[in-house]
């Protein structure tokens, strides 16, 4: 509607000049009305998604505001102060080779490679309220986190700096954990009820569409079993897809229980 607005004032307007005796009553409207269609507001994390790709920064906000009181008090540095230094008896300090660190971020990419002995390693770069840098995560940790590092995940990692000359610090990863499972613990109950079998497939293919960490607890009615599932098929119980669980297995039988982590 806008673009057809745009090319009825075009039609009436020569570049460059105006007319005197100007438009009509019916042109004027003909060019400004435009009906402005009523589109819902964007999640906060699509207006940060959309800000950063297409502006290079964050405007409404930042991706970890959500999770600075659950990891304030648990970092030690930020990606400012392992570049710049910090200050210590008004003086700055450089970190050193080897020293302990433990820092928060969003992995912003994430590069997989394979050790000569075929082992899987990753090259991370998380970034923060300040800046951005590189994290090493080797064989060991990385078997048992790979599904866990994925762009856009929010994680707190302890690890050693590495200094190299002529290089920015880096950390070597010593565990990487996700800060939305650091945050509560979360986990969502499924019941499958005795002769709705036949659902879980049309359930499995909905738990897909919405990868996270919170973890998914199965119980089938007419075997009595209790199931965790896999990390794979761990969610991100967002509004849209506890509906949509509801609509195929019955509001009474998905339950989210949130139980924040007050001591930890």
């Amino acid at each position: 509607k806008t673009y057809e607005s745009a090319v009825l004032q075009d039609r009436y307007t020569i570049d460059g000049q105006i007319s005197f005796l100007g438009y009509s009553e019916q042109e004027q409207d003909d060019i400004m009305t435009v009906d402005v269609p009523d589109i819902p507001e964007l999640r906060l994390s699509e207006r940060l998604s959309i800000e950063k790709e297409m502006l290079g920064v964050y405007v409404s906000g930042h991706p970890l505001d959500k999770y600075k009181k659950y990891f304030e008090s648990k970092v030690t540095t930020d990606t400012l102060k392992l570049k710049n230094g910090y200050l210590k008896d008004d003086l700055v300090v450089n970190y050193k080779d080897g020293d302990k660190i433990v820092i928060a971020g969003i992995i912003k990419n994430k590069t997989e490679t394979y050790t000569r002995n075929n082992e899987a390693m990753a090259f991370i770069t998380i970034e923060d309220l300040y800046g951005s840098c590189e994290c090493v995560i080797f064989p060991k940790i990385y078997i048992n986190r790979h599904r866990h590092i994925m762009n856009d995940v929010p994680v707190l990692i302890e690890g050693t700096v590495s200094v190299r000359e002529d290089k920015p610090p880096s950390v070597i990863v010593n565990s990487i954990q996700p800060l939305e499972s650091s945050k509560s613990m979360k986990k969502l109950f499924l019941r499958i009820q005795k002769g709705k079998e036949h659902l879980y497939s049309k359930m499995l293919e909905c738990i897909k569409m919405s990868k996270g960490f919170v973890p998914v607890i199965l119980y089938y009615e007419e075997t009595k079993e209790v199931k965790t599932a896999n990390c794979d098929l761990w969610v991100n119980p967002e509004p849209w897809f506890l509906n949509e669980l509801e609509d195929i297995l019955g509001i009474e039988n998905v339950k989210l229980i949130d139980e924040f982590m007050q001591n930890k």
